[in-house]
């Protein structure tokens, strides 16, 4: 861990050597001065700092009277965040909402997991003196490390959620404790590390990570980045507003906030041969080859990867990333290109007005439905679909083609027989190769996608598909069998 020496004049931290603190006088100086440049380096979120009475940060500090005195003292006429401080006392069991930044010193671990729950989402800046403090979830701990000199530490987790930053300096300064922030930036620089790229998209001489916005994940990958090459290149991570060509990324890092433009980019992923790294809940579903966000099953895995995702773009995992990951099995955009190719490419009955918008319902949960339907949107360019969800029978009543989505046997029958009435296009997607009178029977495995044509089911329906779809399928229940 490098050092660095507090210089009382200057506003921002030094590269150089930290205090000694083997004299009691020293500690009582360092101890309030070196918090408060590491408090002046958070990137404060404005919310938390429109709190300020006054124009003034304050700074409340906890413990006897000493602690109060020595911060009262020398941080006077000093600011944080270009607020002028005010040290306050903070007594055992007082309202901390006036505080901006709390200072305990030594709390004991069970102390400070208490303190950590009535505080951890207030918005409040934690700070403490001891090891293990920042473990415990403080944002910031000093301690008096090796030869008697401060060191610190920062969880990343506690500015996270408290929507702080923190400046990236501080991370080849003093120590990062193990936190999700932490692991996420370590497992996407292996990730990318471990990760074959397509023979027909080399890369150029940097490797562009590409962000939607500025975030603590973002920027501890970047500092894990600086010591590590990927695919043999230098690394670069690079700020976007819109995903375009020119912007030459090679991945994508994206968030639930981004899951709009991730639909986009999705269609487009085979084409451009970019790798998707997502964070976020439903977002390896959405078209992500990697997601960060672990799953709550009993397989302890660490990440999701889609394989479907991957041979589309012709990425290749390394085999010993898949040992511990979770293998998504379901992506709504090649789902969504196949129904809309089917619904393309089948031939209607000359009963059929085929003049008006098509319905298509999907008989399914609603997220699910959601997802398909905005991707069917992205597709469906000149509206020649309209897509509903239905849950009733007599809802069926209008639609030109129903999807469906894993049904039970009694919706099977159910559903068989309410087509066989209205004569509607009828496209199932269930695991087995059953007969339940669908046209069409999509099975998804964790790295294919099977379209099963049920030929009798066709015949009799007076549907066709196009030369260009039964080539894409394996027909099941061939009429002239």
């Amino acid at each position: 861990m490098k050092a660095v020496l507090i210089v009382l004049l200057c506003p921002c931290l030094l590269l150089a050597s930290w205090g000694r603190a083997a004299e009691t006088a020293d500690e009582q100086v360092m101890r309030p001065v070196i918090i408060s440049r590491l408090l002046n380096q958070v990137r404060w979120s404005p919310e938390q700092l429109s709190k300020a009475s006054n124009e003034k940060f304050v700074y409340c500090v906890t413990g006897d009277y000493s602690i109060y005195r020595d911060f009262k003292r020398y941080l006077k006429g000093l600011t944080i965040a270009n607020l002028l401080i005010s040290i306050e006392a903070l007594t055992e069991g007082e309202s901390a909402d006036h505080c901006h930044a709390i200072f305990y010193k030594s709390p004991s671990k069970q102390a400070a997991i208490s303190i950590v729950n009535d505080y951890g989402n207030s918005g409040v800046v934690l700070t403490g003196e001891g090891r293990g403090v920042a473990q415990a979830g403080f944002h910031i701990s000093i301690f008096v490390g090796k030869d008697e000199f401060f060191d610190f530490e920062l969880n990343l987790d506690a500015f996270q959620n408290s929507e702080h930053g923190i400046d990236p300096s501080l991370f080849s300064l003093g120590k990062v404790v193990p936190g999700e922030v932490a692991r996420r930036a370590s497992l996407m620089r292996s990730l990318l590390g471990y990760t074959e790229w397509p023979t027909d998209a080399p890369l150029s001489e940097t490797f562009v990570l590409c962000t939607f916005e500025q975030s603590l994940l973002v920027d501890y990958a970047s500092f894990l980045l600086e010591s590590k090459s990927i695919q043999g290149k230098l690394s670069n991570i690079k700020q976007i507003d819109k995903f375009t060509v020119s912007d030459g990324c090679n991945a994508l890092l994206v968030t639930e906030a981004e899951i709009e433009q991730l639909k986009k980019i999705a269609l487009q992923r085979k084409r451009e041969k970019i790798l998707i790294v997502a964070v976020g809940e439903r977002l390896s579903e959405n078209g992500a080859h990697y997601n960060l966000a672990t799953v709550d099953d009993d397989t302890n895995s660490r990440f999701q990867v889609n394989l479907l995702a991957m041979n589309e773009t012709g990425h290749k995992p390394h085999y010993q990333l898949l040992s511990s990951a979770h293998i998504v099995s379901f992506d709504v955009p090649l789902l969504s290109q196949l129904f809309f190719q089917m619904l393309q490419l089948t031939n209607v009955p000359k009963q059929i007005d085929t003049t008006m918008p098509r319905r298509v319902c999907y008989w399914s949960s609603q997220q699910e439905f959601s997802d398909v339907s905005e991707y069917m949107k992205l597709l469906d360019r000149q509206n020649h679909y309209q897509m509903i969800s239905v849950a009733k029978l007599d809802e069926l009543d209008k639609c030109f083609a129903l999807i469906t989505h894993e049904t039970s046997s009694t919706e099977q029958l159910e559903l068989e027989r309410k087509q066989k009435e209205k004569g509607f296009l009828y496209i199932s997607q269930n695991k087995t190769s059953k007969n339940i009178g669908a046209h069409y029977n999509i099975k998804t495995e964790p790295n294919r996608i099977v379209l099963e044509l049920f030929d009798e089911n066709l015949g009799y329906s007076g549907f066709t598909p196009a030369p260009l779809l039964r080539s894409k399928g394996i027909l099941v229940g061939r009429r002239d069998q």
